[in-house]
C-alpha cells in the first residue's frame, strides 16, 4: 500500500512539472510578442529567463517518466512541438533585431497561433494521460486490503462439513418416534435456517475478503480449468472473472508462460505440498511485473482434489533487491 501511495505522489510530481514547462513556454511567447510589437528589449526578459529553464525542466521530466514507454513517446512529441515553436520565435526575434520592416504581422501572428495550438494540444494530451494514471493508482491505494491465506478456504469447508454432520446426526437420533420426529422437524428447520444464515454470512465474508485483497486468488480443478477467481483479476489483467471460468492457462496466457503454470500446478497436485514460485508477467500497460505465487491442493465436499493459489505483486521488492545487489559490498 505504501508503494502504491508513493506512485500517486510520483504522478502528482510529473503533472506539476508539466504545468511548470507549460508556464515557461507561455512566458516565452508573451516576451516574444511584446518585443515583436514594440522592439523594446525589456520585453525579452521573461523570454530569456524561461528559455534557460525549459530544457532543464524537460530533462527532469524525462527522468520522471522513464518507467513509462507511452509517456516517453508523448514527451518526445511534446518536446518536438516546442522545438518547432522555439525556432519560429528565434527567427521572429532575429528579424526584429535586424530592423526588418518586412515582418508581415498577420502572417506571423497566424503562424504563431497555429504552432502554439499544436503545443497546447500536446501539453493537454500528456497531462490527460498522466491524470488518468494518477486516478488508477489512487484507486489501487483505496482497494488495498488484508492479505488472503489458504486457512480461510480450509476453515470454510470444515465448517460446512461440521454443520452437515451435526444436522444429520440429530435428525437420525430424534426420528425414533412421531413426537420426536415433530421435534426433529422443528429443530431441523431452525437449525437449517441458522445454518443457511451462517453459511450465507460466511460466504459473504469470504467474497468480501477475497474481492478486496490485493492478492490474486484462484481455484482450478485437476485438469487445470478455472473454477474460481477473485475480482482482482478484472483490475490487473483486464480479464473478467466470469469469462475465465472453465478455461485453462493455455486459453488465457502465452504458450510458454502457460506451460510453466501447468508444470507448477501438477507439481503441487502430485506432491501434495505447497509450491512457491516467482514469475514475471507482462501487464496490460506493457510493464513487466513480478508475482510470487503459492499453490496448494485442497479437497471439496465431494472429496475431489482441487488446486488453490494466491499471487502477490512483489515488483517493488524485486526491484529494491536488484538495486541493493547492484551496490558495492561496503555500502549495502
Amino acid at each position: 500500500m505504501l508503494e502504491a501511495d508513493d506512485w500517486v505522489e510520483h504522478t502528482d510530481l510529473v503533472i506539476d512539472r508539466v504545468h511548470h514547462v507549460q508556464q515557461l513556454v507561455v512566458d516565452m511567447q508573451t516576451g516574444m510578442r511584446g518585443y515583436r510589437l514594440t522592439g523594446d528589449p525589456n520585453f525579452l526578459q521573461p523570454y530569456t529567463v524561461a528559455e534557460a529553464a525549459v530544457d532543464v525542466t524537460f530533462n527532469g521530466l524525462g527522468r520522471l517518466v522513464a518507467d513509462n514507454p507511452a509517456q516517453i513517446r508523448s514527451l518526445i512529441e511534446l518536446r518536438g512541438a516546442y522545438v518547432q515553436w522555439h525556432q519560429h520565435a528565434h527567427e521572429t526575434i532575429a528579424l526584429r533585431r535586424g530592423g526588418e520592416e518586412g515582418l508581415q504581422e498577420l502572417t506571423l501572428s497566424t503562424r504563431d497561433k497555429a504552432m502554439m495550438d499544436v503545443l497546447r494540444a500536446s501539453f493537454a494530451t500528456f497531462i490527460a494521460v498522466e491524470s488518468d494514471l494518477r486516478d488508477r493508482r489512487s484507486e489501487a491505494v483505496r482497494e488495498a486490503a488484508n492479505f488472503a491465506s489458504k486457512s480461510l478456504l480450509v476453515a470454510t469447508l470444515l465448517l460446512g462439513g461440521i454443520i452437515a454432520f451435526v444436522a444429520r446426526y440429530q435428525l437420525i437420533r430424534l426420528s425414533r418416534s412421531y413426537e420426536d420426529a415433530l421435534t426433529v422437524e422443528r429443530w431441523t428447520h431452525t437449525k437449517l435456517v441458522e445454518s443457511s444464515d451462517a453459511l450465507r454470512a460466511n460466504e459473504e465474508r469470504f467474497h468480501a475478503f477475497m474481492d478486496n485483497t490485493p492478492a490474486v486468488a484462484f481455484i482450478k480443478d485437476s485438469e487445470g480449468r478455472y473454477l474460481y477467481v477473485n475480482k482482482r483479476w478484472d483490475h490487473l489483467f483486464r480479464v473478467k472473472h466470469g469469462d475465465l471460468l472453465g478455461k485453462t492457462d493455455l486459453d488465457v496466457w502465452p504458450e510458454a508462460l502457460a506451460k510453466r503454470f501447468c508444470e507448477s500446478d501438477q507439481a503441487a497436485l502430485a506432491t501434495g505440498q505447497t509450491q512457491e514460485e516467482v514469475q514475471s508477467i507482462l501487464a496490460s500497460n506493457g510493464e513487466t511485473r513480478y508475482w510470487m505465487t503459492l499453490k496448494f491442493p485442497i479437497r471439496d465436499a465431494a472429496g475431489s482434489v482441487l488446486l488453490a493459489g494466491m499471487s502477490i505483486d512483489v515488483t517493488g521488492r524485486k526491484r529494491a533487491a536488484k538495486r541493493t545487489d547492484a551496490l558495492p559490498a561496503g555500502s549495502r
